[in-house]
């Protein structure tokens, strides 16, 4: 298969995944134009990061879909990926408003609601197609915004621990919660969740370490956290280490590195996490104005980071040391939100 990178614009007018084929050098060349069937939209207050939100976009290897949130029209879009083309497939019902964010397990498929009190619903893949779980939709129990401050008070981002037993939802400033489900075998999760107040203010994105340590990006302060998550749906606080930047918000996981994306100082930051889940600083570096939401590819060559201020995407090679060097500019992409690689 190709190597491919996919950026979805956001388009409150008609939400599109741009198709880039990635040479072996990093460098990209705009392949197709697919619509989504939905529409994007915009928080209250938010400024280069339309959702404010990490997970907009996911590509499921297992099924070959890439699957896509339209926030506007309160659906989510599975789009199917052969060798030659993107091609929609199914345009299913959020089970709420506002989506902002996904994660695939399995057969398993769960979105996150952002707006009014928030709500995770669930979908389970089967004969090839995603059909909504019974029972599934679970609310947040946020606080509702409206305004200029809702951007800072939705959902940062859904996700399953690696082993598929837990769902865990960041809440930013609602609270400053890591709110964790527990998955029952059927699909559904425990109709309550364990909320657990994040060690530094506004957690945002996450991911997971390759000892199962959660690794959190804690906006307020610009910190990189990790957590033990325990069968009992708590999470216990382990290390913070900020990287003096400013509103750390994105993070993405590749060649055995942590890099995070710093909207205010427009800095894409390098960590090493040892064994313990200690996290250091080793490398930092510019990029264009408002970066967001970024995506390291599966062989660890490249980090390919989206720029919302400026409208586009900067690709950044990842040398043998982790560093990185700056290699592909893409320019007049406004609005952008999501970001995906085969």
């Amino acid at each position: 298969m190709t190597n491919r990178l996919f950026v979805q614009t956001n388009n409150p007018a008609g939400n599109q995944i741009l198709v880039y084929e990635r040479a072996e050098d990093g460098a990209l060349t705009l392949a197709e134009t697919v619509d989504t069937g939905g529409v994007g939209g915009r928080n209250g207050g938010a400024g280069s990061d339309p959702l404010t939100s990490q997970g907009s976009l996911v590509y499921d290897a297992h099924h070959g879909v890439l699957i896509a949130v339209n926030a506007g029209s309160d659906t989510v879009s599975v789009l199917g990926l052969d060798d030659y083309r993107l091609s929609p497939r199914q345009v299913l019902a959020s089970g709420g408003t506002f989506p902002v964010s996904v994660t695939v397990h399995g057969d398993l498929l769960y979105v996150v609601n952002a707006h009014e009190a928030g709500a995770i619903t669930g979908y389970r893949i089967t004969d090839g197609q995603f059909q909504p779980i019974e029972d599934s939709t679970r609310s947040l129990q946020l606080t509702p915004v409206t305004g200029p401050e809702q951007f800072l008070n939705t959902p940062g981002q859904i996700g399953f621990t690696p082993d598929g037993q837990q769902l865990i939802i960041t809440t930013k400033s609602n609270g400053s919660l890591i709110d964790v489900f527990t998955m029952h075998t059927d699909g559904r999760p425990s109709d309550t969740f364990v909320a657990n107040p994040a060690g530094v203010p506004v957690p945002f994105g996450f991911s997971f370490d390759d000892y199962d340590h959660l690794v959190v990006t804690d906006a307020a302060t610009s910190t990189l956290s990790t957590y033990t998550v325990h069968s009992d749906g708590h999470v216990k606080s382990i290390a913070s280490q900020p990287d003096g930047g400013s509103a750390m918000c994105w993070v993405a996981h590749t060649a055995g590195n942590f890099y995070v994306a710093d909207n205010g100082s427009r800095t894409v930051t390098g960590y090493h996490i040892d064994q313990a889940g200690t996290p250091t600083v080793f490398t930092q570096v510019k990029t264009r104005n408002g970066p967001i939401d970024l995506v390291g590819t599966q062989d660890g060559n490249f980090l390919y980071v989206e720029v919302g201020t400026d409208g586009g995407v900067d690709g950044f090679r990842v040398k043998p040391d982790g560093t990185l060097a700056q290699i592909v500019t893409l320019t007049g992409l406004d609005g952008l939100e999501g970001i995906a690689v085969t």
